[in-house]
């Protein structure tokens, strides 16, 4: 996914790709106040999960480190929970624990 700016467009051509193609997937930013929302509309695609390169302005996006760790565990777990093929694109040691811990 790109900035914030281009994130609805980029689900449109998602949603798009959809109604032709089954074997695909995106990206989700941890980052991202819509995140979540974005992982139950299309939780039925490969997820790759990552915290998000981008700073982006309080109204979109979490501020601290820890929100968005949180975030990205709970993404996770709930991707994983849901069966699906999630990648957990990350080289945080302590998330890689939880989560190796979890499942």
């Amino acid at each position: 996914m790109e900035d914030y700016g281009h994130i609805q467009s980029s689900w449109q051509i998602i949603d798009d790709c959809e109604q032709v193609f089954n074997n695909f997937g995106t990206v989700i930013q941890a980052s991202l106040l819509r995140a979540k929302k974005d992982r139950r509309e299309h939780k039925y695609l490969r997820l790759r999960i990552v915290k998000g390169a981008y700073k982006e302005s309080g109204k979109v996006a979490y501020q601290t480190s820890k929100e968005i760790d949180i975030n990205y565990l709970e993404l996770c777990k709930s991707h994983l929970q849901d069966g699906k093929f999630t990648s957990i694109a990350t080289h945080d040691y302590d998330l890689i624990t939880k989560l190796n811990s979890i499942y």
